[in-house]
């Protein structure tokens, strides 16, 4: 059967008034779902306007807020923060001035930096985590040179009988002087320096492949 050129004609009219009849059901159904949003929203503001009303009107934990400023908050939350900043401090005291009830501050173990510039050194400490960055701790536990001397070696000295009364006590060990017990071999391998050891190994990698083939480019 053939089909002629009126005949395709008709039929691409068909299809093109088809397409503006589903654009005007689509058209009709997206007015609709704006029309049912505005209800929705203005419903939502209607409650929320009565909760304001509500709260204008009744007393939230013995203090009326007020009708002026809704959203106001009652001189409760306020002496809550005051409470409980005072039982910070208190505890805070109570631990400094009664270690015997209590019981003493929390400890930790790390390094304090000495020396003058280029030349640095640091005393490994067991400090109360309470005292500031320049403070000489309780107790100094052992000594750190960072600088190599003429045998390429850096040094380390630790006290490990005193190390070992202040982990038992709880202190907290920070992550560099953990770094350092780790690569002498009195704590186990810290996971920062595994993984600065696997980023220097791939960096030798890297620059023995340039190397390479630099070498063959330059041969051909």
């Amino acid at each position: 059967m053939k089909v002629t050129e009126p005949k395709i004609i008709q039929l691409q009219q068909e299809i093109n008034r088809l397409h503006e009849n589903m654009n005007a059901i689509k058209r009709a159904y997206y007015i609709q779902l704006q029309k049912v949003a505005s209800l929705k929203k203005i419903e939502i503001r209607n409650k929320r306007a009565l909760k304001v009303r509500e709260a204008n009107t009744s007393e939230v934990t013995g203090c009326q807020m007020s009708k002026k400023n809704p959203t106001q908050r009652s001189s409760w939350y306020s002496n809550k923060f005051f409470i409980t900043l005072f039982k910070l401090l208190s505890l805070k005291m109570a631990r400094r001035y009664l270690p015997h009830i209590y019981g003493p501050k929390p400890l930790s173990i790390r390094l304090l930096r000495k020396g003058c510039t280029n030349r640095p050194f640091y005393h490994i400490i067991a400090v109360e985590t309470d005292d500031p960055c320049e403070s000489e701790g309780v107790e100094q536990l052992g000594i750190f040179d960072p600088l190599q001397n003429e045998h390429n070696e850096r040094l380390l000295a630790v006290n490990l009988d005193r190390f070992k009364h202040y982990v038992a006590e709880g202190a907290w060990i920070k992550s560099t002087v953990a770094m350092l017990l780790g690569q002498v071999g009195v704590l186990p391998q810290h996971s920062h320096s595994l993984t600065m050891a696997w980023r220097a190994r791939q960096r030798k990698i890297e620059m023995e492949n340039k190397a390479n083939n630099s070498n063959t480019s330059e041969t051909k």
